[in-house]
């Protein structure tokens, strides 16, 4: 019974590479690079993840390139769970539209778990449409029960500070 299940499941995440009409070998790159996608990984949602880079602009052959070649772990993220929380930190903050689009494509990594780290550079950097002045707007605009967009006084912490975080 165990094989049938495997078999089972390779048909699924062949036809999750396949429907997407991604180049063959992805399966074997997902396959060595990211096994936990095929052994107890949600089709369902990986899809849903890759629906949702084509909705950035994407084509098969960037997802295939830049997500399976180097990024296979985002197709472990749910959708609701895990971007959403960061397209809506970042929407607040008035990285919209092509920015957005810029953002994702240049660092698709801001979906990890430290994506408020990640966040904060880019709003001391001023890239991507963000920056501090945005911050204090996206904050003043959140309802988190009237607390100081900072836990300490007297604002941001400085670029040095940020490896304490």
């Amino acid at each position: 019974m165990r094989q049938r299940k495997g078999g089972l499941s390779k048909l699924r995440h062949s036809f999750l590479v396949s429907g997407f009409r991604l180049p063959p070998d992805c399966f074997a790159k997902l396959a060595v690079d990211c096994p936990a996608l095929l052994t107890g990984g949600d089709v369902f949602g990986a899809g849903c993840v890759m629906l949702f880079f084509k909705g950035m602009g994407w084509t098969n052959k960037h997802i295939a390139q830049r997500i399976i070649g180097y990024y296979p772990q985002l197709l472990l993220l749910d959708r609701r769970r895990d971007i959403d929380p960061v397209l809506r930190l970042l929407e607040r903050l008035e990285c919209r539209g092509d920015n957005l689009r810029l953002l994702v494509w240049e660092y698709p990594r801001i979906f990890d778990k430290d994506y408020r780290r990640h966040v904060r550079k880019f709003q001391h950097l001023g890239v991507y449409g963000l920056s501090l002045r945005t911050a204090a707007a996206g904050d003043a605009g959140a309802d988190d029960g009237g607390s100081a967009p900072y836990p300490w006084e007297g604002g941001p912490l400085p670029i040095e500070l940020w490896e304490w975080f």
